[in-house]
């Protein structure tokens, strides 16, 4: 979770979300990347952005960039970590994988970690919103 302003892609609130394999197939140029036809949709909250990558056993922390907590608080409208962490758990978001490709040596491939702007990100929309995009998905397939 960021507040962009040590960004150098995202100049706004954002988290990012790991969307990515283990490097296995290193024959192919997108090796640990996954191609955007691979899923339909891909689902992701900001939860896990909160904290800070711990080692097996410790404990978490929540990231600390300065300034960052407060623009979460107003966001979700709370004013303790317990508060907010239960708000991120219930701000899912959706994709569809086509939105955010990236072209790799001729290939669509989905970004690494893909950025979503906490405020209205044009791509990642709210899960009460997944309703006609799985609809127009289903009509697609049905047609092929």
């Amino acid at each position: 979770m960021a507040t962009g302003t040590r960004s150098r892609k995202q100049k706004v609130p954002h988290f990012n979300v790991k969307c990515h394999r283990s490097r296995s197939n290193k024959s192919l140029s997108y090796n640990d990347r996954y191609l955007a036809t691979e899923f339909d949709v891909i689902v992701a909250t900001p939860t896990n952005a909160l904290f800070k990558g711990g080692a097996l056993g410790e404990e978490f922390e929540i990231v600390s960039e300065p300034g960052l907590l407060e623009i979460l608080y107003e966001h979700y409208g709370v004013s303790d970590i317990l508060s907010l962490i239960e708000s991120t758990n219930k701000d899912w978001r959706f994709v569809q994988p086509t939105a955010i490709a990236e072209l790799v040596d001729g290939y669509k491939v989905i970004p690494r970690t893909p950025s979503v702007k906490l405020f209205n990100d044009p791509n990642w929309l709210s899960l009460n919103q997944i309703q006609p995009s799985l609809e127009a998905i289903v009509k697609s397939k049905a047609r092929h």
